[in-house]
């Protein structure tokens, strides 16, 4: 995980804060099921394992929050509501 320097203090970022900046874009992207953040992990889960959606949802994450946080992915199929 890539540290932030903050007035000489190096800070790693809120993963919370980049769940929320993620979330909307990323489950709007066909194949992806969730997001989440268990074990202190940026994780998108996949409705099933695809090159093709990891890379669209790296690029994304890339392009909305930079390099701050790797991906963590986990092929947990569709969820539905209960």
């Amino acid at each position: 995980m890539v540290s932030l320097l903050i007035n000489g203090m190096s800070q790693q970022p809120d993963l919370r804060q980049i769940k929320r900046q993620v979330s909307d874009r990323l489950l709007h992207e066909p194949g992806v099921a969730g997001v989440g953040t268990p074990g202190g992990k940026l994780t998108v889960y996949l409705e099933e394992d695809s090159q093709a959606v990891r890379g669209r949802v790296e690029q994304i994450v890339k392009d909305l929050i930079g390099d701050q946080s790797p991906v963590a992915f986990l092929v947990a199929g569709v969820f539905n509501a209960q």
